[in-house]
C-alpha cells in the first residue's frame, strides 16, 4: 500500500471519517464540517448524500482494501485481518446505537 500514496490517503482519511461520522451520528448531528480538511470535496459530498453516513464510510474503506488486494498491494491474510477490523467497527457502531436507544 505504501507504493500507492493516494490509496494510503484515502484509507487514513476514511478511518478518521469513521470516527467523526460515528460521533455525529450518535449525537444526531448532521454537521460534518470537521471532515472538510480530511476528505476531498467529492468524497465529502458523497458521504453527506449517503443514507447512512457511517456505513458508507465503512463501505469505502472495504472497497479501498479490496482494490489494494486486487492491485497486489496487500496479501490475502492482511485483507482478511483488516476486513475483520471493519466488521468490529460496524459491530461497535451497532452496540452504541443499542445503548443510545435504551435511554
Amino acid at each position: 500500500v505504501r507504493s500507492n500514496p493516494a490509496r494510503v490517503r484515502r484509507l487514513v482519511s476514511y478511518t478518521v471519517a469513521y470516527a467523526i461520522t460515528t460521533k455525529q451520528h450518535l449525537r444526531f448531528d448532521l454537521d460534518l464540517t470537521d471532515l472538510e480538511d480530511i476528505l476531498e470535496t467529492d468524497e465529502l459530498a458523497q458521504v453527506k448524500a449517503s443514507k447512512h453516513r457511517v456505513v458508507y464510510v465503512l463501505e469505502q474503506l472495504s472497497e479501498e482494501l479490496a482494490l489494494a488486494h486486487e492491485a497486489g498491494e496487500i496479501d490475502s491474510m492482511l485483507l482478511t485481518a483488516m476486513d475483520a477490523n471493519l466488521t468490529a467497527l460496524e459491530d461497535t457502531l451497532g452496540a452504541c446505537e443499542r445503548i443510545l436507544k435504551t435511554k
